[in-house]
C-alpha cells in the first residue's frame, strides 16, 4: 500500500512540476494550486479507506480466532 501512495505523491509532484514551468501567467496559479490540492484530498481519501479496510479485516481475524477458543 505504501509503494502505491508513494507512485501516486510522485506523480502528483511531477505534474505539479511540469504545470509550473508551463504556467502562462500568475493568474494560472490559484487553479493550478486548486488541482494539485484536489490531487491530494483524492490521494488522502484513497489511503484512509485503505488503511480503514486494513484494520477492519485485522480486527474481524482477532474476533475470528477468540471466538474460535
Amino acid at each position: 500500500d505504501n509503494h502505491f501512495i508513494m507512485q501516486e505523491v510522485e506523480s502528483i509532484i511531477s505534474k505539479l512540476i511540469e504545470s509550473i514551468k508551463t504556467v502562462d501567467s500568475k493568474k494560472q496559479i490559484p487553479y493550478l494550486v486548486k488541482d494539485i490540492d484536489k490531487h491530494f484530498n483524492k490521494l488522502t481519501l484513497n489511503y484512509n479507506r485503505t488503511r480503514q479496510a486494513n484494520i477492519t479485516r485485522e480486527l474481524i481475524e482477532i474476533i475470528s480466532g477468540a471466538e474460535a477458543l
